[in-house]
């Protein structure tokens, strides 16, 4: 059947998938089993004659997910924690240990999109923190661990916009020497002053900002409290300093800057805060001398620094700042010399010295997790023999040395997530076997082992990408882990392997596969996928359920491939990427859609540091990569081992991290780093002798850092930074000449296309006219078009009027019309559309009627055949798959696949693969509430 015009054929597109709503969402309600479509026994719609519309295939048919825990909080005998059960959404639950005494403790946001507590802190033996109830927005909770007693402080900014309270600390209040009562501080945002510090004692009315820092609606942004004896210090910025070291004893006119240790408006960024005795201890960039170690009592005098470890500019940038038998323990990096290390201070130049060299010579032992047991210090590290394993120091360094090879020889356990009961730590570890599984050790080879194998196989119990806590109650460690059958839940030991049990399987809610990657090879779909049998591997499909395969079973057995693939691109009828197959680690493979096809080029990675950033040209591909000789630099490869060489070493003397690829022509463009020049702007055709440095655009050794690289017709257009005018657009043909900033679009040092938001910076083009979104200082974030000149550089509309800017997004073109996300201060986050002009830039429809965002996490706006589709959320059926063709009649959910309120597309961003064309079936992941987060298809219009 052929079908004339949009708005008929999107009607008939709603006709046809109204049943399968129903269907759906009986299932759903009647815990019955449906893929989400109706017809046949494939269960896929048929639409418009041709394609499919539904889920493809259950690729985790048989496994339930899990509720996943987090945010766990001990207080009193009771654990608190947030989960899913898969009806109420994410809630704030409580525990005793038991599974009759670990329930909800109040369902907050009623209905299935929960409250999302956040934030915990006790004051008065109540807890406090942040949520969202649907109707304040993220405000100011507390809770006596009864129902009843769960109920909203304070509303610090009224109506249904957020405060977010975050933060929370408390500190006492004395009378004399006599502790009277506590207060608690935090940073919250009243929609007036900006983010600043506040303080409750747990009243509406005793609930009020402490001081505006800040003065006016600008942020303050408080942040790193820690509180010596009744004076709170934290970290803060105000329009004269830049971010400092401030104090407050709770009232106005106690809350002051301590030191401007860096002077002027950059700020010396105070981090990593630990108190010891009456001394604060932190790290600071004084603007000459780099992040060091500094102290300070409060005051200003008396605020300096403790010892400038690695002179010069560069710093030791201290970090992990721990307290251990009234000593000071950190890791310091003194750079080439002995790179990163354990280092101890009594507070004194005389008395901050090496503990000892664990990794010889000027590489990093990249220690973390600083633990203190006793009179020791448990921490992970790595001598450059063994791998990142367990170490222990009593901070000597003839004390200091490796606990246990968990995983023996050269590989990593890489022991995480410490956590101390009596004179054990336990931790999460991998011994190459069993995967990332409980350990428990009392600082002996022999006192170290597993304690139990939760998840049977290689595939662990934790995962490196979940935020995994260990937390101890009296003699037990409560944590979350996946046994492989019951997902993400609440679970208990004791230290024994029959002590370690699941507490409760807190939901119901079927697994997902959650396919990922999402690239068209032909006429099929390549994605990453998990059917809980071979873990997560290398899929494809045609758009079928018997077409849906697993490609190939890259890291054999359950062990799964152990990171996402990020690094892919097809070149003609080849898809390359780099993943890592449990024994090569991160390698450059290749597919071409059959299994015998799909094989690993050539082992030529450093530690697992596989390629990256991947272009071609013609059927060449370019990309970076570290060989562990060179440091990483520019590569080629023509798909064979013989034909994959290094193309330059750019930085002889370390690596040149040549990253942002873009192709104009036969000329890649790229960033690189010499050395000498900096980060700067360079190209190459293939060949070393014509890989060279375009300009140095900051001159000297200074970092012009381009990014955002965008290739229009034989010009490439980029942000970078000059160090006299800030981060603007730039533009080049390849020549030193012509590579000059188009304009200054923030007067100044200002930063038009700054990196504090960069992940927000959008450039497009039509034809020669270049679309973005910058800052120029006056009107915020907003639409902006360039030609290339000066003069034709200007923005397009001031959508939001005043400095808060619009933030346009997500910009995509269709029929030569641009479209994208923005907000103008009335109806939220909506879809808009331009031709080039401000009378021609409208919005196009209002998807959540009045101030609410249709897309409370906007994504993946994408043109495919005639048509937009994107996510939005009209706060009636949750974040959903929306189409459009431009206008406000035809831009319409294309179905609610899981029913409700619900969201089907409620993941991270980062994980999204959006929405992707193989043939005449455009792709996609989703949720039914039934079957898990699965792949989805629907024909191309």
């Amino acid at each position: 059947m052929k079908v004339s015009s949009r708005k008929h054929s999107l009607t008939i597109i709603s006709i046809l998938l109204l049943s399968v709503v129903t269907f759906v969402f009986s299932a759903c309600n009647n815990g019955g089993s449906s893929n989400g479509s109706s017809n046949g026994d494939n269960g896929q719609a048929p639409l418009e004659g041709e394609g499919i519309f539904g889920m493809v295939k259950d690729i985790m048919a048989t496994k339930y997910k899990g509720s996943n825990p987090d945010q766990l909080f001990f207080s009193g005998n009771l654990i608190y924690f947030t989960a899913n059960d898969g009806i109420h959404g994410i809630e704030l639950w409580v525990s005793d240990g038991t599974e009759a005494g670990t329930t909800m403790l109040a369902d907050i946001n009623p209905g299935t999109n929960g409250s999302s507590p956040r934030s915990f802190a006790v004051m008065d033996s109540e807890l406090y923190f942040s949520a969202d109830d649907g109707t304040h927005g993220f405000e100011l909770w507390k809770t006596n661990g009864t129902e009843s007693g769960t109920r909203l402080v304070a509303d610090i900014l009224p109506g249904s916009l957020s405060s977010f309270p975050s933060y929370f600390t408390v500190m006492p209040f004395k009378s004399g020497s006599v502790i009277e009562g506590y207060n608690m501080y935090f940073s919250a945002d009243d929609g007036i002053h900006g983010k600043e510090l506040w303080r409750t004692d747990g009243t509406p009315e005793g609930t009020y900002m402490v001081k505006d820092i800040n003065e006016g609606f600008l942020d303050s942004e408080p942040y790193l409290f820690i509180v010596m004896e009744t004076v709170l210090f934290f970290s803060c910025k105000d329009k004269d300093h830049g971010r400092e070291l401030w104090k407050s004893d709770g009232t106005e006119s106690g809350t002051s800057l301590v030191k401007d240790i860096q002077p002027g408006p950059s700020g010396s960024y105070p981090y990593n805060f630990v108190v010891l005795g009456d001394t604060l201890y932190f790290s600071a960039d004084d603007g000459s001398n780099g992040k060091e170690l500094w102290k300070s009592d409060g005051i200003g005098i008396n605020t300096e620094m403790v010892s400038d470890i690695c002179s010069g500019s560069l710093g030791s940038n201290p970090e992990q700042l721990t307290i251990m038998n009234d000593k000071l323990y950190f890791v310091a990096d003194e750079r080439s010399t002995f790179g990163q290390e354990l280092w101890t201070s009594g507070g004194t130049e005389a008395t901050t010295e090496r503990v000892a060299d664990i990794r010889p010579g000027g590489e990093d032992s990249q220690i973390e997790e600083l633990t203190v047991v006793g009179s020791n210090l448990f921490f992970q590290a790595r001598d450059g023999i063994n791998g990142i394993e367990l170490w222990i120091s009593n901070g000597t360094e003839a004390g200091t040395e490796m606990v246990f090879d968990i995983n023996p020889g050269s590989g990593s356990s890489n022991p995480e997530d410490f956590s101390v009961v009596g004179s054990h730590v336990y931790f999460f570890a991998n011994n190459g076997t069993n995967g990332n599984e409980l350990w428990i050790s009392d600082g002996t080879s022999a006192g170290t082992s597993q304690v139990k194998d939760i998840n049977p196989g290689n595939s662990g119990s934790a995962s490196y990408n979940y935020n995994n806590v260990l937390i101890p109650v009296g003699s037990n460690i409560y944590f979350c882990a996946n046994d492989g059958t019951n997902g993400y839940e609440f679970w208990i030991s004791d230290g024994t392997e029959s002590g370690t049990q699941m507490i409760k399987k807190i939901s119901n809610s079927t697994a997902n596969s959650e396919p990922r990657l999402l690239t068209s090879l032909g006429s099929d779909m390549i994605f990453t996928a998990n059917d809980n049998v071979y873990g997560k591997e290398l899929w494809k499909s045609d758009g079928s359920e018997a077409g849906t395969v697993l490609l190939k079973d890259i890291c054999p057995g359950e062990c799964s491939i152990s990171n996402e693939i990020y690094h892919y691109i097809v070149v003609g009828s080849t898809f390359y990427f780099t993943v890592n197959d449990g024994t090569h680690g991160s390698e450059l493979w290749k597919t071409d859609g059959t299994t015998s096809g799909t094989v690993m080029i050539t082992d030529m990675s450093y530690s697992g540091f596989g390629p990256y950033n991947m272009v071609s040209i013609g059927s060449q591909l370019f990309f970076g990569a570290n060989d562990g000789v060179n440091g990483s630099e520019l590569w080629t490869s023509d798909g064979t081992a013989a034909g994959t060489v290094m193309i330059k070493d750019i930085n002889p003397a370390g690596s040149s991290n040549p990253n942002y690829f873009v192709v104009i022509g036969s000329t890649l463009f790229f960033s690189a780093d010499n050395g000498t020049n900096g980060n700067e702007l360079w190209k190459s055709d293939g060949t070393e002798a014509e890989t060279v440095m375009v300009r140095d655009i900051n001159a000297g050794a200074g970092d012009s850092d381009p990014k955002k690289f965008l290739a229009v017709g034989s010009t490439l257009y980029f942000t970078a930074d000059n160090s006299t005018n800030g981060i603007e657009l730039w533009k080049s043909n390849g020549t030193e000449a012509e590579t000059v900033m188009v304009r200054d679009i923030n007067a100044g040092v200002g930063d038009s296309l700054g990196y504090s938001s960069y992940s927000n910076i959008y450039m497009t083009s039509i034809g020669d006219i270049v679309y973005f979104n910058p800052d120029d200082g006056e009107n915020g974030r907003e639409l902006w078009r360039t030609d290339g000149s000066e003069i034709g550089t200007y923005m397009v509309k001031d959508i939001h009027l005043g400095p808060d800017g619009s933030w346009p997004k997500y910009l995509a073109i269709l029929d030569s019309t641009l479209y994208f996300f923005a907000d103008n201060g009335i109806f939220g986050s909506e879809l808009w559309k331009s031709d080039g002009t401000a009378q021609g830039t409208v919005m196009v429809k209002d998807i959540n009627p009045g101030s609410g965002y249709s897309t409370t996490d906007p994504s993946h706006l994408t043109a495919l055949g005639s048509r937009l589709y994107f996510v939005a959320n009209d706060e009636i059926h949750g974040k959903e798959v929306w189409v459009s063709d431009g206008t406000a009649a035809n831009t319409e959910l294309i179905m609610d696949i899981y029913p409700g309120q619900n969201d089907s597309q409620d993941y991270s961003p980062l994980f999204r693969s959006g929405f992707k064309q193989a043939g005449q079936q455009i792709f996609f992941s989703a949720d039914n509430c039934t079957n898990g987060n699965e792949l989805w298809t629907l024909p191309l219009q």
